[in-house]
């Protein structure tokens, strides 16, 4: 819970920073792409946000909603989080990329790569390696009790929750007491995710390189 609250006020803290940067200066399109970006970070706060409510069966019509919301959001933030770093060459001059420091780019960079982000997941959420089909809540009353399977996503009884259910609990008897869910985790999510990272600190790095 302490992690979802904070994480609810550190996206508030970035909408903050980019109402504060956008309003320094409305004309600035360097202003208006750092607090796009700094938006688009902060909706990607909703992922962990969101568990401020209870996540566990109890609550699964509020979730089979939200969490289609959610993570539709979340990956589409997260495309998008991806191409305006790499837009940071469009906004700053950058030794070596100065070819794309260009005025007439910085009117369209900070806003079309929601766009494409969003329309990117819309064309790709369904494939194979980013679908997440199959979701289950596992429910454990207590510790050396038998883990209890409710259905959230799909069913139940497809593979990738029953070999997860045997993996988790080799001998089919609960840890401690505990919710979770267990299901498909396609590996092009994780690349989505894991993709951001070497990109943003390139990214700034080069910003770095620029200001000196």
């Amino acid at each position: 819970m302490v992690i979802n609250i904070s994480s609810l006020l550190v996206m508030l803290w970035l909408f903050a920073l980019a109402y504060l940067v956008w309003s320094a200066d409305s004309k600035s399109l360097q202003n208006r792409f750092i607090a796009t970006l700094l938006s688009v970070e902060g909706f990607k706060c909703l992922w962990i946000a969101l568990e401020i409510f209870p996540f566990m069966h109890e609550w699964n019509s509020f979730w089979v909603v939200v969490w289609n919301i959610k993570f539709d959001f979340f990956f589409s933030m997260q495309i998008a989080a991806i191409f305006l770093y790499l837009c940071f060459p469009i906004y700053y001059k950058i030794r070596g990329l100065g070819f794309m420091y260009r005025p007439g780019l910085q009117k369209h960079a900070y806003y079309l790569p929601i766009i494409i982000g969003i329309g990117l997941w819309l064309m790709i959420q369904g494939q194979a390696p980013f679908a997440v089909n199959d979701l289950s809540w596992i429910e454990c009353t207590a510790e050396g009790a038998a883990p209890i399977i409710h259905e959230f996503l799909g069913t139940s009884s497809s593979s990738v929750v029953k070999n997860g259910i045997e993996t988790t609990f080799p001998n089919g008897v609960c840890p401690a007491a505990l919710d979770t869910t267990l299901g498909d985790e396609p590996f092009g999510i994780w690349a989505i995710v894991f993709a951001q990272t070497p990109i943003s600190i390139v990214a700034l790095l080069l910003i770095r390189s620029s200001i000196r």
